[in-house]
């Protein structure tokens, strides 16, 4: 039986720990009598709940895929690799984040209308319809084609441009304006109520919405619109149009930082979907206001007995400062408000451990899809952004911007579905996924399938023939399918660790990763695009191609790269590779800089007295194979390795070079060539000694052509 595990806070100061990214385990799958997978009706009594193909009852508790885990409760990362992640993830290219404290840009009217123009005109024509289609009739006739309103009316020119004239006010801001907002809100496209559907028959689907804001969330006023109803705003994570009646008004930037960053141990973070405040009608301003997941409040510290807030006695309550807005001005009021400490939140960001990343993604787990945070829920990556929230990692908010967070990952783009499940399994749970337009979350696997969870619009499930509309945190395997046919294995393209900087490396990952026998590296083939190099004062830096022992090409993302400090001086150079992850062990190699491109034998003195003369090997046989060559030489003595080169061209002009770093090695076989084709190739031997390398002179040519 599964144990039930808790919740565990982070502290405000923890020690640097070096964490491990633990794999999950297998178990065996639910299995009915007839031994076929359990039905998918879970019934307690003679009520009934739906899952997903392939998914127990167990599997919708978190403790399911903790307790597969080798240690839950380990703890992934500390505040300072936190802190680097936020601050990284605001320098990134990509990520439409900004440093929301420092921001002071104002917008221009004339801009926001011109921009708002063109995407409407791109983005509400281009894709369903066409520009001609826009062009086409007059102002008052021409079609946003395939989006309409909430009546089913199509969406005209004149309606469209209407909104798009809110955007520019008769005069610009001269200087920035810092708000919050005091309730749940939505960032939207324009500064209007217009709806944009695509199906008018699902209004719980509008493009007019960007993205959710948090109450207290900070955001910076750069605009207002034409009305005087919305504010043009920037967030941390994105910008766009805010109902000025959600938004408290500050008097001062010092006021404004006060409010919402706070020291993390007077800081309430909501980790529960929602919590609320209690009714009241003492006080109608902070009652029943919706607190959602990574909400962030300043918390007082235990008041006196006698103390009231909102004619309430304080005992097993938290005291915090809710933004509330004066009705007259606009302006941020403070005011005090209850929270049960029984509520999903915590004092401080909680720990990150796995353990505490699948609690409360698994809060949850059931609730409505929101897209661009409408109807008060979220979409895929606004869900999976809230989840860190509560750990205080700020994410970017799209997914397309969220995988280029300055966080450990792998483009797994060019990936097969082997190679993607291989690296998966030594991936930890709290991975996120990505394919083009969605974002999840990685379980781990169970029974030979690989699990996620995700806020999800639409799917094709195993079992159904067709697309379906889910609209909500389900979980779900890999092979469930888009509605294009591709399923979502197949159509992953990036993985990302949130809690590790993107600095970590795949040596440290070697290390974290626990899960499955890594494949020893030592034997691996490692080519240059150069071997030699003539000095002329600038940096040399071969190109590097990595095979194993099959001939396999190895991604660079399995490996790092360590260069000499001077890779400008004429010598010898050593190139170091650490593997991890799927591989361990490393390989070095070597390159040259001469002052004259002239190989000639070297010697290598070993004592005062004594030196040894590399005498070049020979090739004992070069057999031609299908659209191979089969290369055997006899075994030299006082050897590091060897370098083998082909080339089609008997001078060997724009050779490939192959560096063997095994010494007892007598054999290779060069494949991926083409067939029928006459190579010339040819070997030398090289030592590694105090650091430097020595090469022999190359062995006569061989010349084979392949076979068919």
């Amino acid at each position: 039986m599964l144990k039930k595990i808790g919740i565990v806070f982070r502290k405000t100061a923890l020690p640097a720990v070096c964490a491990a990214l633990l794999i999950v385990g297998v178990a065996e799958p639910a299995l009915a009598a007839d031994g076929v997978a359990a039905a998918k009706y879970v019934s307690s009594s003679s009520v009934s709940t739906v899952l997903m193909d392939d998914v127990t009852n167990e599997m919708t508790d978190y403790t399911y895929w903790t307790g597969l885990l080798d240690d839950a409760s380990s703890v992934l990362t500390d505040n300072a690799e936190i802190s680097s992640i936020n601050e990284g993830n605001v320098k990134a290219d990509g990520t439409s984040m900004v440093d929301i404290a420092s921001y002071n840009k104002v917008a221009s009217g004339a801009a926001l209308k011109s921009s708002a123009q063109n995407e409407a005109i791109s983005e509400y024509v281009g894709v369903y319809g066409s520009p001609e289609n826009y062009y086409s009739g007059s102002a008052s006739t021409r079609i946003y084609d395939g989006y309409y309103d909430s009546s089913g009316n199509v969406n005209t020119s004149s309606d469209m441009y209407q909104a798009i004239d809110n955007c520019q006010a008769a005069s610009d801001l001269s200087a920035v304006q810092y708000a919050v907002p005091v309730r749940y809100t939505t960032v939207d496209f324009l500064p209007s109520n217009i709806k944009i559907y695509d199906d008018y028959t699902d209004p719980d689907f509008d493009y007019q919405y960007l993205s959710g804001l948090r109450i207290n969330e900070p955001v910076v006023i750069r605009a207002y619109s034409k009305d005087e109803n919305w504010c043009y705003v920037q967030s941390s994570m994105i910008s766009g149009w805010v109902e000025k009646a959600d938004l408290a008004i500050f008097s001062s930037k010092d006021a404004w930082l006060a409010s919402w960053n706070t020291a993390e141990d007077k800081t309430l973070v909501v980790y529960g979907y929602k919590v609320y405040t209690e009714d009241s009608y003492y006080d109608t301003s902070t009652a029943n206001i919706a607190l959602t997941m990574g909400t962030t409040l300043p918390v007082e510290s235990a008041t006196a007995v006698t103390d009231q807030v909102t004619n309430r006695a304080t005992y097993y309550n938290y005291v915090v400062t809710l933004p509330t807005r004066d009705a007259d001005t606009g302006r941020y009021v403070g005011a005090k408000a209850l929270i049960t400490s029984k509520d999903e939140v915590s004092i401080g960001y909680l720990l990150p451990t796995q353990e505490n990343i699948a609690k409360v993604a698994f809060g949850m787990l059931g609730k409505r899809y929101g897209w661009g945070g409408m109807l008060s829920s979220d979409d895929c990556s606004q869900y999976l952004r809230n989840v860190y929230a509560c750990f205080g990692i700020n994410l970017p908010r799209d997914t397309s911007w969220q995988q280029k967070a300055a966080v450990f990952g792998y483009d797994v783009s060019e990936y097969t579905d082997e190679q993607k499940l291989e690296l998966l399994d030594h991936m930890p749970l709290g991975t996120i996924l990505y394919f083009s337009g969605h974002a999840m979350m990685y379980l781990g696997q169970s029974g030979g399938k690989y699990y996620v969870i995700s806020s999800v619009s639409t799917m094709k499930p195993v079992s159904l023939s067709s697309k379906q509309r889910i609209r909500s945190v389900v979980i779900n395997t890999l092979d469930t399918q888009r509605a294009n046919g591709k399923t979502w294995l197949s159509s992953l393209i990036t993985y990302k660790v949130p809690w590790r900087h993107k600095d970590y490396s795949a040596a440290n990952a070697a290390t974290d990763s626990a899960a499955g026998d890594k494949k020893d590296a030592s034997g691996f083939v490692v080519s240059l695009s150069e071997n030699s190099y003539t000095y002329d004062g600038t940096s040399k830096q071969p190109s590097i191609e990595v095979t194993d022992t099959a001939g396999n090409v190895i991604s660079s993302r399995y490996y790092d790269v360590t260069w000499d400090a001077d890779t400008i001086s004429v010598g010898n150079h050593t190139i170091g590779l650490s593997f991890g992850w799927l591989y361990s062990g490393t390989v070095t190699c070597g390159y040259s800089i001469v002052e004259k491109a002239v190989e000639t034998p070297q010697t290598v003195t070993q004592t005062a007295t004594q030196t040894t003369t590399l005498s070049k090997p020979k090739i004992t046989k070069a057999q031609a194979k299908k659209k191979a060559i089969l290369l055997k030489w006899k075994k030299a003595s006082q050897v590091t390795g060897y370098q083998i080169q082909y080339s089609t061209n008997k001078k060997f002009s724009r050779p490939v070079t192959l560096t063997i770093s095994k010494a007892s090695k007598t054999s290779y076989t060069i494949k991926k060539l083409t067939a029928k084709k006459k190579y010339y190739v040819r070997i030398r031997i090289y030592l590694k000694k105090g650091g430097a390398y020595y090469y022999s002179s190359w062995s006569a040519k061989k010349a084979v052509k392949t076979k068919i």
